[in-house]
Parts: structure tokens; C-alpha cells; sequence
């Protein structure tokens, strides 16, 4: 039996699709809270910048220029620490970060 069969029998106030929606979302955040990546953040790295469950900083995806620049110049080191998505990201600024990033043998992209 394919599901399109049945999908003109269901009614939009009937008490168990009701149910089965909110032991849904239930059953989500309750793996999401479970599965944070955001709370095993070291707390000798950067400091991380407020975000959103799920997509992270919104900073980053609406303005990325001025994310960075407001970021570097909230912190006091210019180093900080954001996520896209679940993807942990250290931003930096200066010329000697700068200089640290290129120069560096261990952040070596052509060698791996």
C-alpha cells in the first residue's frame, strides 16, 4: 500500500496525527540536546561566540565581513570561535595571525 493512498483519509484535526507531530518534534530535540556539539568546546581555545542551535552564527551566513570584524574586535586576543552548523571554526586577525597561518608547517594544505 503506498503512502499517497493514504494521505486523503488523514484529517488535519485528528487527535493521533496530532500525537504522532508532537512525540516527533519531541523525540528531535530530545536527540538534539543529547548530541550537542556546542557544550565540548575546550576552555582554553577561543572564545566562542553566541549562536544558534543547529546552524550556528547567524552572523556568519547573513554577513560574513562584519561577522569577522565585530567578532575580532569583541574579542581580546582577536582569536575566536564560532560553528556553521556543527562544523567548529577558529576565526583570527592581525598580521602576526596572519603571518602564523601561512607560515606554519603543521597547517600545511598542500601536504596534508
Amino acid at each position: 500500500m503506498a503512502i499517497a493512498e493514504l494521505l486523503p483519509r488523514l484529517e488535519v484535526g485528528n487527535p493521533w496525527i496530532v500525537a504522532l507531530g508532537v512525540i516527533s518534534a519531541l523525540i528531535g530535540l530530545l536527540s538534539f540536546t543529547l548530541s550537542d556539539p556546542y557544550r565540548n568546546w575546550p576552555k582554553d581555545t577561543a572564545a566562542l561566540i553566541k549562536e544558534w542551535p543547529i546552524i550556528g552564527s547567524w552572523g556568519w551566513w547573513s554577513g560574513r565581513w562584519d561577522f569577522h570584524r565585530e567578532a575580532a574586535h569583541a574579542s581580546k586576543t582577536g582569536t575566536f570561535g564560532y560553528h556553521v552548523g556543527k562544523i567548529p571554526v577558529i576565526g583570527t586577525s592581525g598580521d602576526r595571525m596572519r603571518k602564523f597561518y601561512l607560515e606554519n608547517r603543521k597547517l600545511d594544505l598542500a601536504s596534508g
